[in-house]
């Protein structure tokens, strides 16, 4: 790979890991650093930045008293805010904090008790998981946490010169299907942004029902197809799938670490009971957050809606000046772009970018090969957006004019 300075910067994936061999998750040790450099034409976000104000939550005292206090009527149970709004039954509803906490708890939940094992391969079987590439580090990393070996299935363009729609490595994944116990994907994708094909999901709901593997389904993006009929939950879908969600991505509210699994009552059981083990109860401040929040997440969603339609052409407009291919997802507010000359990601915004402001994301951040791609976020206030854009013309400038 071209100057990418030697460095491995995706998923690690591989056998159970702890202590010292607990993995980084370097995509967050990068970005991190990149925000507290404050770099004023930001695209790098993964979700939408929607404008919360707390005051503006309530009219009345009642988020206030319930920070600290958790209410105790029956009737205030925080699953039912997920089963009204995706008409589920409660008691398939599991929440917790943010989607991250949520998929080690399906995990859980999915894997085979041990002691029912009954040989040899069952048992093997029973410690394997496999997980899409790309994927954000942690979820690709955590079932290593767990004791568990991750092996990788790829995800990717449809062709190689064109970003869109991504396709399943139906082989691959085939051949795994026999020795893991469950699959971890995001179906609405991060980084490409490309929602899982018809033929592709429907494929591999027949594929793992045959297999006796259940599906982890990291729907965060999801609800930015939320008018959509033609995008539903893999829950919905099947019976052997928990589907993932939060109030982080879509709707703003990462600050809080609030969210939630769907599933079936089975599999819901044994996340409520992994997560008491873990966490005991709900933070309650989040939960009180998350309550006075809801009646507004359409409005989050309608104005991300807006910003899509303001801001897509203008980065389509300067993709096309400087002969990028490239197809947008239907949905969303980000997407993955091939750059020019073959540059590194991580290279191009250390030469070119940071002098100029810019921030995006190394999509080498999540998978190896995509070392010349970066993911670009949309989401912004349009103002800010076009400026933002500007900048990034200037910037794919600066790569076509120099070799790596």
């Amino acid at each position: 790979m071209k100057n990418s300075e030697n460095t491995n910067y995706a998923p690690r994936l591989g056998s159970a890991a702890a202590g010292n061999a607990t993995p980084p998750v370097d995509y967050l040790d990068w970005y991190l650093a990149e925000l507290a450099a404050e770099r004023p034409f930001d695209l790098s976000q993964s979700g939408f930045s929607y404008p919360w104000k707390l005051p503006a939550l309530t009219d009345s005292n009642t988020l206030e008293e319930n920070l600290l206090n958790p209410p105790n009527s029956p009737s205030l149970d925080h699953r039912l805010l997920v089963s009204e709004r995706y008409g589920c039954e409660i008691s398939q509803v599991v929440c917790g904090h943010g989607a991250l906490q949520m998929i080690p708890l399906a995990l859980l939940a999915i894997l085979p008790d041990p002691a029912a094992a009954d040989s040899a391969m069952m048992t093997g079987r029973n410690r394997r998981v496999a997980v899409e590439m790309p994927a954000f580090a942690p979820v690709a990393q955590v079932g290593r946490l767990l004791g568990l070996e991750v092996l990788p299935f790829s995800r990717g363009p449809s062709n190689s010169t064109d970003s869109g729609p991504w396709l399943l490595d139906r082989d691959r994944l085939s051949d795994l299907l026999g020795s893991v116990s469950a699959v971890i994907l995001t179906p609405m994708h991060n980084p490409s942004g490309h929602m899982l094909t018809e033929d592709d999901e429907q494929w591999l709901i027949e594929a793992t029902g045959r297999a006796g593997v259940g599906i982890i389904s990291d729907e965060v993006y999801i609800d930015a197809a939320w008018d959509s009929a033609e995008v539903t939950s893999l829950w919905q879908k099947c019976n052997h799938a928990i589907s993932v969600n939060s109030l982080t991505k879509c709707y703003g509210l990462g600050s809080i670490r609030f969210g939630w699994a769907i599933g079936p009552e089975e599999y819901a059981d044994r996340m409520r009971r992994a997560f008491h083990n873990f966490q005991g109860m709900l933070a309650v401040p989040s939960v009180a957050i998350a309550r006075a929040a809801w009646p507004q997440l359409d409005e989050v969603l309608d104005l991300m809606q807006r910003h899509r339609l303001a801001n897509l052409p203008k980065l389509e407009e300067v993709l096309a000046r400087h002969k990028i291919d490239w197809t947008a997802p239907p949905f969303g507010i980000f997407g993955s772009i091939p750059i020019p000359n073959g540059w590194s990601g991580v290279q191009a915004l250390k030469q070119f970018g940071a002098p100029r402001g810019l921030l995006a994301s190394p999509c080498e951040m999540f998978d190896s090969n995509l070392t010349g791609w970066l993911r670009i976020a949309w989401g912004a206030e349009p103002a800010a957006f076009e400026d933002s854009v500007s900048v990034l013309d200037q910037f794919l400038d600066d790569l076509a004019k120099n070799e790596p």
